[in-house]
This record gives structure tokens, C-alpha cells and sequence, in this order.
């Protein structure tokens, strides 16, 4: 995102259809946002050189962008996680990931392209990002750290995204950043403190995916583009053997890969898609007839489709058109 100086400057923007706002953040700073796409604040602070943290919350009643001013210089990561919320993150022009209330441990590969953090509406967001530049903290850090962190850059040949699931050491350590005890002049040592924990809990969860590691970067390329195509048709889409077809792999590796790149099999992936693009619908066209919303998304069966939406929002959505219309 910025060059490896404590001074550098970075610049972020968030947008809405109807709306958007540019902030400049010079090596440390806080930006409260009141009025615009989403309210909240957005706050990153350099802590040596090559190790940065950042803070984010946000809630908007419509859909919104968080996206990087510029991409990293080489040998960058983003190392974070996801607290609460509903959305994708990504780098243009690259693999973009999708998280749900339950959290993810996300890594983003910066260094081609802008990072993109794009939410959903009604859904409070919280993230703590580490932003690690590989060579500069290699100065100071043992070297299976950053073997590790090399490891999970390998055979990179564009920006990529991953997560996995948000175990509760992660949470806990990310949340105690997010809710700092500390001001003053000890609030740096604690924020330092606390990042240098949050890493080594996150080096940890990766180090033991070798899973991820095995596969390659043209698989992983491929894999995107099975997704996109599982996606692309909601009402209609493609086999499992299309889809595996498409990556140019077994059904085997294909499921291998869909779980342990978007953290879901292809069957999960497309019911939640479906079933985000309902409560859309039902939010966007408030008189629309329960049948039609499902048949529109792939549900031949009404009743099915009302089992799944209340297990996947907790309300039946009857229930929840009401409730947001009020």
C-alpha cells in the first residue's frame, strides 16, 4: 500500500452509488466517518519499519467500497482479521474472497494491484489488518516467521486473496486491538505489544496449512474462474464435472480446492449466493411473491427455499421483509 517508511503517505477511498470520499493517512493517523457511504471510523499506525496495523468499523445502510489508494511495494502482505460483517475482499484485477458473521483469518497479496474490501448494507464491520513489508521485518524477526511468510507469497504470479476460518485465540487477539486499554504514550507500546501477538497467532494457523501451500498459483487462478462461472447463472448453473471442467482438475481436487480456498464447498458457495441475492430482492422489491423470488434464484420448491433462508438469517423472509420495512 505504501512504500517502507514510517512517513510514507496512503491514500483510501470508500464509495456508494451515490456518493464517495477520499482520505490521506500520513505514516499514522484516525479518520472518524460521519456522513457519507457508511459511519465508523478507519484508523493505521506505523509501528517499526515494515510492520504496520490497522483498524476498521463500519456500518451503512447501503452497500459499500473500501479500496487502497495504491498498490504495495514487492514482498507485501496483508495479514488480518475479520471480526463482523458480511462482504468480499480482494485485490483488483485478482482472487477476491467472501466472509460471513463467524469471521476469517484473510491474507491479501497487495503488491499489483489496489486492495478492495466491498460490504454489505445493514451489517456492522470490523477488521484488524497487519500489514507486513518481508524484507524490511526480516531485520528484526526469527527466520521461521518469515520463511513462513514466504512460503505463503510462493509461486504467486498475480494478487491473490485467502481466509480460513477465525479460530477464538485469533478473535480474542485482534479484538483486544480493536478495543485498546491503554492512551497516551504507553498506547503505542501496547498497540505494538498486541500486533507482534496477533501475528504470531496468525503464522501459526498458517504455518500448519500445508494444504493451501500444495496448491499451485494456475490452480488457484483456476479455481477463481470455476467459481465465477458457479456464480454466474444462479438459477442454472453448471455441473459439479462442468465445473471441474473448468479448472481442468478432478471433482476430487476441485472440492480440495474450493474448501480450502473459499473456506465452503461449491453446493455451500451457491446456496449462500442464492440466498444473499433473495433477501436483495425482498428488499428491493417489497411486494414481490415469495414463490417468484425463489424460482428467480433456483429454488423449484417454495417450502425448501423458506428452510433455507431461515437457516441461513435466522428469520423466515416473510418475517424479515417485514422487520427491515419498519
Amino acid at each position: 500500500m505504501s512504500p517502507s517508511t514510517l512517513g510514507s503517505v496512503e491514500l483510501w477511498s470508500r464509495s456508494a452509488e451515490d456518493s464517495s470520499a477520499e482520505h490521506r493517512f500520513a505514516g499514522t493517523g484516525h479518520e472518524t466517518f460521519e456522513n457519507g457511504p457508511f459511519s465508523g471510523f478507519m484508523d493505521m499506525r506505523a509501528l517499526r519499519e515494515g510492520l504496520y496495523v490497522y483498524r476498521i468499523q463500519g456500518h451503512a445502510r447501503h452497500a459499500y467500497r473500501l479500496a487502497s489508494g495504491q498498490p504495495a511495494v514487492e514482498g507485501t502482505l496483508i495479514l488480518g482479521c475479520m471480526l463482523d460483517g458480511v462482504g468480499t475482499f480482494g485485490a483488483r484485477g485478482g482472487m477476491s474472497q467472501t466472509w460471513r458473521e463467524s469471521g476469517a483469518l484473510y491474507v491479501v497479496d497487495p503488491t499489483t494491484d489496489h486492495v478492495l474490501y466491498d460490504l454489505q448494507p445493514d451489517r456492522a464491520w470490523q477488521l484488524v489488518a497487519v500489514r507486513i513489508e518481508i524484507e524490511a521485518l526480516a531485520q528484526g524477526t526469527d527466520r521461521a516467521a518469515t520463511e513462513v511468510l514466504a512460503a505463503v507469497r510462493a509461486g504467486q504470479d498475480r494478487a491473490f486473496a485467502h481466509s480460513l476460518p477465525l479460530d477464538r485465540p485469533l478473535r480474542a487477539s485482534a479484538q483486544a486491538l480493536m478495543t485498546p486499554i491503554y492512551s497516551g504514550r504507553m498506547a503505542m507500546l501496547h498497540a505494538e505489544a498486541r500486533t507482534l501477538e496477533l501475528l504470531a497467532l496468525q503464522l501459526d494457523r498458517l504455518a500448519g496449512r500445508a494444504d493451501w501451500v500444495s496448491l499451485t498459483a494456475g490452480e488457484r487462478i483456476r479455481l477463481g474462474q470455476a467459481r465465477d462461472a458457479l456464480l454466474a447463472d444462479l438459477r442454472e448453473p453448471p455441473s459439479l464435472t462442468a465445473l471441474a471442467g473448468v479448472a481442468r482438475m478432478s471433482e476430487r481436487r476441485l472440492n480440495f480446492g474450493f474448501r480450502t480456498l473459499f473456506g465452503s464447498t461449491a453446493f455451500e458457495l451457491l446456496r449462500d449466493a442464492r440466498l444473499d441475492l433473495a433477501r436483495t430482492l425482498l428488499a428491493e422489491v417489497p411486494d414481490v411473491p415469495l414463490k417468484q423470488v425463489a424460482f428467480r434464484i433456483g429454488y423449484a420448491d417454495a417450502s425448501n427455499f423458506v428452510k433455507a433462508y431461515r437457516r441461513r438469517f435466522g428469520v423466515t423472509p416473510g418475517l424479515d421483509r417485514r422487520l427491515r420495512a419498519d
